[in-house]
């Protein structure tokens, strides 16, 4: 690919995203409206878009991005591209025991775990559908539409 496809993507995971997500405003987690300094804290690179951020803390925080996974959770820094997940697994993702965030752990396509802290309960389909876009929709994304949306 000669430019990444960042618009293309940030469209089709969006709407992935929100055909599965139900109740849109949460405490931490984003997928418009973006916090202006997390953004800046994640260094994007050219093009590059966030597609869902939360910010808990400044201890805690992340963006899943057009092309990568960016965050930090009790400084231990997560910077890995959104291709190179080979797995997520989610915890107590529903809520269970009235808690409000739980660490999702990442496996990198060298098996190492990584972890990030995400807000649980409806909120949590954001972060946990953008994981499948990469697996599911990424690798054909020459056949969707530009904007799913639009249509």
């Amino acid at each position: 690919m000669d430019v990444w496809p960042d618009r293309k993507i940030r469209n089709n995971a969006d709407w992935y995203i929100r055909k599965h997500a139900t109740g849109l405003t949460w405490r931490y987690t984003r997928l418009e409206t973006h916090d202006p300094e997390l953004i800046r804290r994640s260094g994007l690179q050219a093009g590059e878009l966030p597609i869902v951020t939360s910010h808990i803390s400044d201890a805690s925080w992340y963006a899943l991005t057009t092309r990568r996974v960016v965050g930090t959770l009790d400084g231990q820094d997560v910077e890995l591209a959104a291709t190179d997940v080979s797995a997520a697994r989610w915890g107590n993702f529903k809520g269970y025991g009235h808690a409000q965030t739980e660490a999702m752990v990442l496996v990198d396509a060298a098996r190492r775990e990584l972890r990030l802290e995400y807000e649980i309960g409806l909120a949590s389909m954001a972060p946990i559908y953008y994981f499948p876009f990469w697996a599911i929709k990424y690798p054909v994304l020459d056949k969707l539409k530009d904007d799913p949306a639009a249509c």
